[in-house]
């Protein structure tokens, strides 16, 4: 039984990312094009992607709430993960951001899967999506502070 954490080497991360990432093309591109556009390259890794799926399939998440979804790529990667009739909301504040979201969305044909909430505070947007709508996943991106101050 290990009694401390095992920091990763280069190589061990090479080792992880290159055996366990679910890291499609779309989402390499979605990463450089959010790039280009200014948007901070600090999405989640490749392999929290297959952590993430596995979470949400192992719960049979339906609905999931992302608050902070920056440029959608943590968005885009959970939807593949949810039914055919699954809904993901995703929660940005900046309106640039949450329009390259919704253009990525568009045209990866997921307009039926991911719903972009822009702006704050949080509660009028929640209380704009269908009534008893209840989440199988909430995450958030936002530092605590900032996040609960607004919802």
């Amino acid at each position: 039984m290990a009694t401390r954490s095992t920091f990763l080497t280069d190589e061990l991360n090479d080792y992880i990312t290159a055996r366990f990432s679910s890291e499609t093309d779309e989402l390499r591109l979605l990463n450089s094009e959010a790039l280009a556009e200014g948007i901070p390259a600090i999405s989640i890794s490749p392999e929290q992607i297959n952590f993430l799926q596995i979470m949400l399939r192992s719960i049979n998440a339906r609905t999931v709430l992302e608050i902070g979804s920056l440029a959608g790529y943590s968005s885009i990667a959970m939807s593949s993960a949810l039914p055919p009739d699954g809904r993901l909301y995703a929660c940005e504040f900046l309106s640039a951001h949450a329009q390259f979201i919704r253009r990525k969305v568009s045209e990866l044909g997921l307009s039926n899967t991911i719903t972009v909430l822009e702006g704050l505070p949080w509660r009028p947007l929640l209380n704009s999506l269908p009534s008893r709508t209840s989440f199988s996943m909430q995450c958030s991106s936002m530092p605590t502070s900032r996040s609960t101050a607004h919802i």
